[in-house]
């Protein structure tokens, strides 16, 4: 499997997990949903790429609770690695 399908398999997970109660944690992780599945399915492009890492840096400082954080975090050092 590869590990950006991994990280669509975690955004998912996430997405329920997250509280909700702030726009970077819940913006951020409808915006990652879309990106990550586009990653996963071959079709990102470098801009939309570039928008994920943004978005992921934005949620790991910004989200009002802690697996907003550490979700983007995760999956910041999840797809330095894809």
């Amino acid at each position: 499997m590869a590990l950006s399908q991994v990280a669509a398999d975690f955004v998912a997970m996430a997405r329920e997990e997250c509280c909700g109660e702030c726009l970077p944690g819940f913006n951020g992780m409808l915006q990652v949903t879309g990106l990550v599945q586009k990653l996963a399915e071959g079709t990102a492009t470098v801009e939309e790429k570039a928008l994920l890492r943004q978005t992921l840096d934005v949620m790991a400082r910004a989200a009002k609770c802690k697996m907003g954080r550490l979700s983007a975090r995760f999956l910041r050092q999840l797809l330095r690695e894809a």
